[in-house]
Formats: C-alpha cells, structure tokens, sequence
C-alpha cells in the first residue's frame, strides 16, 4: 500500500470492531427467518425461555434440516435455528471469528475482518455458558505452583448464556442459536423487527452464521467509531450481511516460533511466569503456518498440507492467470527453507468436482476480489493466538486497486517503458502490476509485515543496472513500499521497472519456515535461528525495518541507499512524464478532469521523492544489533556530509521555483488559478520540517554526542538563509513573487519558533507523552536552538539593511520594508 492506501487502510481499521458505514439507500432484505423477542440489556445474548429441557423430538422434530458433521450439529425447525453440542466439545477451545459479507454502503464488505476472540462453553446445571478466554498471561506445566496460583486469581468471563432446549443421545445439548444476532458482542446489536438469520452451516472445523442485520437510524448515535452515520434514505439505518465463523482450534498445537526484532513477522505476545529469570517475562511469538515435511529427512520434500489459495469465483476471468502468478512466485524462497510447491493455487472446484467444497469452510483460503472504488487491497491472516499457528489467509483485492497500480506505473516508470506513456495501461502491463500487488499481500498471509528498510541497502547505481534489476527488481523485498523505478533513466535501458521477490524475502522465509528436526523445543531452535540473522552483519540487503520518521532508510515509497541522488534523477524523470502527459490522457469529446487528476498524480510522486531528503536532515540509521552481534551502535546520526547535500537539494528544487509546480499548459486547462498558492504551499511544508522541534532538538543533541561529524543548527540554519536569501547576498538578483514568498514563509517560520503557540490540552485520561515513538525527540524547542534562530534572524536583517538602499523594484523595497519591521519585532518585543 501507499501513503494514500495507508489513509484507506487507516480509515478500514476504524471502522473493523463495529462494522462499516452506510451511504446508499439499503436494499430490501430477501425473505428469511426473523427471531423472536428484543435484544436484552448489556452484553450477553439473552437466554432462552425459564422451563426444564423438552424431548429432543419436541424441539427437533421430523421437519428439521440438520447437519451433523463437525464440530457441532445444527438443525433447522422453521423459523428456529439450533446448536446441538456434543459433551466432547465442553471444554474445548474455540475462536469465534465475526467478518463482513456485504453492507449496504459498499466500504466494508468481502469478508473484511469485525472481531475475533477465543471462547468456550461449559455446562452449569441446564444452562450453557459461554466464557471468554484470553492468553495475555500464561505459566506452563513445569512450574505448577505459579499455575495453580495464575489459575487461581483469574477468572475467566461470563460472555453469554443459554438455556439447554432438550439433551440428545451421548448427553448433547441442544441450545437456541437465534439469540445471537442481537449481541454486540460479536457485532450485532441490530433492531430485532428487520434482522434475519439466513443460514447456518456446519463444517468439519467450524460453523458458520450467516446474519442479516440492520441497526436502527432516526437519529441513534452511530456505531461506527469516529464515522457518523450517512444519510442512505433509510433513516440513517445500515444493513448489513456478516458472518460468525465459531472456529475450533487444533487439538495438537503447533510449536511456536520466537519472535526476533532484526526479522520482520506478525506476532503476539503474553506475559509469562514462573521462567528462570524470576520475573515476568514477555514473550512474542511469529504467526506463521504449518508446514511438516512429507519426508523429513530430505533437503527438499513436498510439505504433508500445502499453503494453497483458491481464486474467488467472483474474479474477473482475465486477471486469474497473474493472480495466480503472483501467487506461486512465494514457491522458490520457500525452498530456501527445504519446502518443495509449499504454496498452491487452484481454481474453485466446480460442484460436480467436489460437491462438499464451500468457500466459507475455514479449511479453505480463499482471494476475494471485491467490487469497490476503494484503491487498495490486503492481506489478512486469522491466527491461532495459543501459537501463532496461521488458519487461514484470505487476500482482498478491490476492484480499482487496479486504478492505483497504473497510475504508480505511469509517474514512476513511464519514463522508461514505452507501454506506460499512453492510459489506460494495456492489460498485459495491467496484469503484471496486480500480479506483484498480489504477491505483496500474499506475503502478509504468510506471515510477513512490511519491511521499510529494504530498499534503502541498494546502491542507486544497482537500480540504473539492467543486469541487477532484471534478477532483483527494485528492492531485496518485496514487503518493503518500493514500487516502480523512478530512478533509472531513459538511456540506462532498464526493463525490469517494477519490485520483485527479493534477497531479504528468501532470507525471512528460510528463517521463519525452516524446520531444525534436533529442536524439541523453542528455545532449542534459538542456536539455529540465530545462525540464520547473524548474516544480517555481512549482507545489508538481509535487514528489517518498521516504518520511521527518523530514520531515512526505513521510509515509506522510497529507492536507493542516497535519497538525495535517487531524487534529483526522480525529478529528471518526472519532467518527462510531463511532456507528454496532455497526450496520454487525451479523449476526444472529453473534460480534463482526467489530465487533472494525473497532474496531481504527478505532483504526489514529487512531493514523496522529496519526502525521501527530508528525513535525512536530523536523521540516524537505525540497526537492529543484538548483545554481543556488533560493537557499532544501533543508533548512528547521518554523516554531516548528507545532510548538507538534502539542504542543497532544497535549495535547488523547492525553494527556487520549480518548472514541474508552473505548468500553464496543464493548468490553463484545468483551473483559473492555484499555482502561486501550490508552488508556496510545497515551500511553506519543507521549510516547517526541517525547522521541526523534532528535528532541531535531535540536531542539538547530536552536537554534543557526536561533535566531530554532527551537522549543527547553526549551520543548516546559515544553509537555508545562503539558499532562500541569495538574491540579497553573494549572488545578485531581484526575486519574483515566487522568492519573495519562499523568503516570507521562513521568516514566519523561525519567528514562530521564538513565540510557539500553546499546546493543545490532552484529553482527560490520557498520559502524558502516549503514542511517542521508539527515539523520538520529545519536549519543547531546546533554548539552545532558539538561540540560533536569533542569530540567524540577525544575520538576516543585516543582508535585507545592507540591500535596502540598492534595491530598485518598487515591490522588492516593499518587500525588504516589511521584512525588517517583522524581524526587529521578533528580536526586540515590546514589553
């Protein structure tokens, strides 16, 4: 995903514990079944009707539809809708996994993930109740007493409860399910008058209820966290169609695998008792599937159960083939580690191939592609929280995701490749692009979250090579937000434009999924697993990042190991596209509103390349050492060297006026005015980062912890003021509307750090510095600072006085007038 995915995904994840937002007018419900009586106060799904269990041929009579294979049995009796749990399964835990179908709005739908949680019943007289389960804190059978003592000062929550309707043969008990689509607890809560359950499905490891559902409108405080309820015509009511998936977890858990910081995983944590160290510890472990050796004495053998995925019948036939591509390209790391066709992917059987085959048996992952005009896709995955053991990996693909794939391809290698110079994209190009799309979130099924520092290991000399690209792409992960080449140039004839599976990737899945048939335990494993992360030392391109607003290597859409050189080639390119940008969206008889929107596709591409520079001024490399790895430090500030060169690259670019911001002929056809304010609001946002507090504050700091080599703020100071100012120093000349304005924004920017508004007020409850980063500089702006910003207030009085007498232009005298008043207010306030 993207920044602007992120957004998307941003907003997905609000809305995932309730459900999703309605906009369009809700569709009339089919006939179904509606159950009987309101929902009851609090929480729990009210209990059935007072009275002593009935005959089981009263409650199931003849009539009923029943299924009786897996881990219940239900049966259908006209309008009701009945468990019937065996006396095997008290006990046993279970995951109750709630997603979303369809709703009415079209924003969360396709299986999108509400809630999962872990559950079991047990029996209490003639009622069954429903307890929560949680795996937060854990001691394990060799230190009984903490775990008679864990046990004992716990109890585990009452979620609902349920009156047994009749007992059949082997002592099962038979409860009425209908009551559960009024909970909240599993994302109902819905008016009982227009809520139906349209199917209830047994399989051999799970059971599925179907529930269609509307939450009341007129007025009613929305649902939806942070998300008003839109105004459909229906009163601001929501429909929706969700699935309750109650899963059983295996009888034999897997062993786990202990999460390492320096490789990239999903993970979850606990805290646990009674270890050696006498304290309690955290321990993480990786989410990760099973995979067992057919034959495990082999180097490389077929697994017992392959990852395999099914194609959704729903997606559009032409794109199948690169789905699936992209797919089975996860096959070759695999065998890294000793796993030969470790990932399958298939069509849906037909009904005559395998009568039993549903896509909603948990048993099959399945990739839904999802008719939406939201611009992304994703990869989730459902986890066995005891182990990490993955269950299932269902990707989404929405539909326009297609959209964004192109319009990244177009900015960033339209440069290079002819195919991308006209739109839209021809489908075999189109094609390629969702193949890779895929192959990312397919990663995330398989366990592996986003790698931001990948991409920052690649000499930017490696992304011109033909030869390194056509084996590598264009980062060592294809986890890492490293899309197309923008770096590459014309004559460099490069034709691998777009990322592909990586070094780091078969680095990550041989560390993950290897087997160590000596290691009983997870522990025994560590010697292995560390012999695998130490090459990490050697071989950059085998590094793990998480996202970072410090450190330039570990950034979001970003190339090379030099964001500053990998950036001016970026803006090279850029103004090609724009050459013949009028013509490849050109449709005779049509608006420019398309010529519009890809200018700004454009102009999105600049202002993340510069994004890349910005992040080097005040920045540190981050690696992830452990004890007795490496002496070098995990934290290392930039070299000085660097950071001057992204101050002279701002210089250069964004505080002279650049050619890409003034496009008439692009502009005059799509809006009467807007460039001034673009060109200073790109300034106005560049200048307020390298002036950050933040970012001041690390500059301070790192004068004293690394004199020698730190970049001050006495000289990126003297830096931007040589670069806005020039005009009225060394390098005679009268700035235009665009300077002066560039040379107003810093001068309000440094003033405003001498005279900061206020804080806002935190909300009451929250701490104190929540949601601080892992580094990050905190605080205010350290006195040491402000003290260089009036010094370069100063030395800027002096150059606009020195030049107040030569100046000629009547607007430049204005200009100089009003910037002197301003800076002599900021150093001599009136008391």
């Amino acid at each position: 995903m993207s920044n602007r995915l992120c957004a998307a995904a941003a907003a997905l994840a609000l809305i995932l514990p309730s459900a999703v937002l309605a906009q369009d007018r809700p569709t009339q419900p089919p006939a179904g079944t509606r159950p009987q009586g309101g929902p009851p106060p609090g929480m729990g799904a009210p209990p059935s009707a007072p009275g002593k269990p009935k005959p089981f041929a009263e409650v199931i009579t003849k009539e009923a539809k029943s299924s009786r294979m897996g881990l219940f049995r239900t049966h259908t009796v006209g309008d009701k809708y009945y468990f019937e749990i065996p006396k095997a399964a008290l006990g046993k835990e279970i995951m109750w996994v709630t997603t979303m179908e369809r709703s009415s709005s079209f924003y969360g739908f396709g299986q999108t993930e509400v809630q999962d949680r872990v559950v079991r019943f047990e029996k209490r007289d003639d009622k069954i109740l429903m307890r929560g389960i949680s795996y937060s804190m854990r001691a394990d059978d060799s230190h009984g007493d903490v775990k008679r003592a864990l046990e004992k000062g716990n109890i585990e929550p009452i979620l609902a409860v349920y009156t047994v309707a009749a007992y059949g043969d082997g002592e099962s008990m038979v409860i009425d399910a209908s009551p559960l689509i009024y909970s909240p607890l599993f994302g109902g809560g819905f008016d009982p008058s227009r809520s139906f359950i349209e199917s209830l499905k047994a399989f051999p490891q799970n059971v599925l209820i179907k529930v269609m559902g509307t939450r009341a409108g007129g007025g009613a405080p929305s649902p939806f966290p942070g998300l008003p309820i839109a105004s459909s015509g229906g009163g601001g009511s929501e429909t929706v169609v969700i699935n309750h998936n109650i899963v059983l977890l295996p009888e034999k858990p897997m062993m786990p695998r202990l999460f390492d910081s320096r490789v990239g995983w999903f993970s979850s944590s606990y805290q646990e008792l009674g270890g050696p160290a006498n304290k309690v510890k955290d321990v993480t472990l990786i989410h990760r599937w099973r995979l067992e050796k057919k034959d495990p004495t082999a180097k490389l053998s077929e697994p017992v159960k392959p990852i395999t995925y099914y194609l959704g019948s729903e997606i559009p036939a032409k794109w199948k083939p690169y789905i699936k591509r992209g797919i089975e390209y996860w096959n070759a790391p695999f065998e890294k580690a000793g796993f030969k066709n470790a990932v399958v992917c298939r069509d849906i059987p037909t009904k005559e191939e395998d009568p039993e085959f549903d896509e909603e048996d948990i048993r099959y992952t399945v990739v839904h592609w999802l008719p939406s005009g939201v611009e992304n896709a994703y990869g989730p995955h459902l986890s066995d929280p005891r182990t990490g053991e993955i269950l299932n990996g269902s990707p989404k693909i929405f539909h326009n995701v297609l959209s964004l794939a192109q319009n990244w391809y177009f900015v960033q290698a339209g440069h290079s490749d002819p195919r991308a110079r006209k739109m839209p994209l021809p489908d075999d190009l189109t094609g390629q692009l969702l193949g890779y799309v895929v192959t990312h979130e397919v990663g995330h099924t398989l366990g592996f979250p986003h790698n931001m520092k990948a991409s920052s290991s690649v000499p930017v000399k490696n992304l011109r090579d033909p030869k390194w690209t056509s084996e590598w792409g264009t980062t060592p992960s294809i986890m890492d937000y490293a899309r197309n080449n923008y770096v590459a140039q014309p004559e460099d004839k490069v034709t691998q434009l777009m990322p592909k599976i990586g070094v780091y990737d078969h680095f990550a899945v041989e560390w993950g999924y290897s087997v160590f048939p000596g290691a009983k335990t997870p522990e025994d494993e560590k010697p292995f697993l560390n012999a695998i992360a130490n090459r990490q030392l050697t071989n950059p391109m085998l590094r793990f990042g998480n996202p970072s607003g410090d450190d330039p290597g570990r950034q979001m859409e970003d190339l090379s190991a030099d964001g500053v050189e990998a950036t001016r080639l970026g803006m090279k390119n850029l103004e090609r596209i724009l050459g013949w940008l009028p013509a490849a969206v050109a449709k005779p008889g049509e608006d420019f509103s398309e010529l519009d929107s890809m200018y700004n596709e454009v102009l999105g591409q600049r202002s993340l390349e510069l994004g890349h520079v910005l992040t080097i001024v005040g920045g540190v490399t981050e690696t992830e050492y452990h004890v007795g790895q490496s002496s070098n430090p995990n934290y290392t500030p930039i070299p000085k060297a660097r950071q001057k060169a992204a101050v002279q690259l701002f210089n250069d670019l964004v505080f002279k006026t650049s050619p890409l911001l003034v496009r008439p002929e692009i502009t005059g056809k799509t809006s009467a005015t807007g460039t001034v304010d673009r060109v200073q609001g790109e300034q106005r946002r560049f200048i307020g980062g390298l002036l950050s507090d933040s970012r001041l504050n690390r500059l301070v700091e790192f004068e004293v912890t690394a004199p020698t080599t730190a970049y001050t703020v006495s000289e990126l100071l003297t830096d931007m003021t040589n670069g806005i100012f020039s005009e009225f120093g060394s390098a005679k000349g009268t700035p235009d509307l665009y300077r002066r304005n560039v040379q107003r924004v810093y001068l309000d920017a440094l003033i405003a750090k001498l005279d900061p508004p206020a804080a806002p007020t935190l909300p009451a409850g929250l701490p104190q510095g929540a949601g601080r980063r892992r580094g990050a500089s905190t605080g205010p702006l350290s006195g040491e600072a402000k003290v260089q910003i009036r010094g370069a207030l100063a030395d800027i009085q002096a150059l606009l006085t020195s030049a107040k007498g030569r100046a000629t232009d009547r607007a430049v005298k204005l200009h100089i007038t009003d910037s002197l008043k301003a800076i002599d207010e900021a150093l001599n306030p009136k008391k």
